[in-house]
């Protein structure tokens, strides 16, 4: 991991907090995985484009999204860009 995070209580109830917290899953995920390009279901507080790493298929629940801006799906791109809105 890159360095050492302190997850209190109100980092993880915000959006830094949970992206902190995916990136953490994510990367011990890998790391038994092997491949880092593995299809994952994301969640968390705003667009995932250029936040969220993952690659092509998977997903992204918007937990304060609206109409039309609930699920992103990774249609394309790699690192956090190519993200769709479904």
């Amino acid at each position: 991991m890159d360095g050492w995070v302190e997850l209190t209580q109100e980092k993880l109830v915000s959006r830094e907090g949970l992206n902190e917290v995916n990136r953490m899953f994510r990367e011990l995920y890998d790391s038994s995985v092997g491949d880092g390009q593995s299809v994952r279901v994301f969640k968390g507080y705003g667009t995932p484009e250029s936040v969220v790493t993952a690659g092509v298929g998977a997903l992204y629940q918007r937990l304060d999204g609206g109409a039309n801006t609930t699920l992103y799906v990774k249609e394309s791109g790699t690192g956090a860009i190519g993200w769709t809105v479904k």
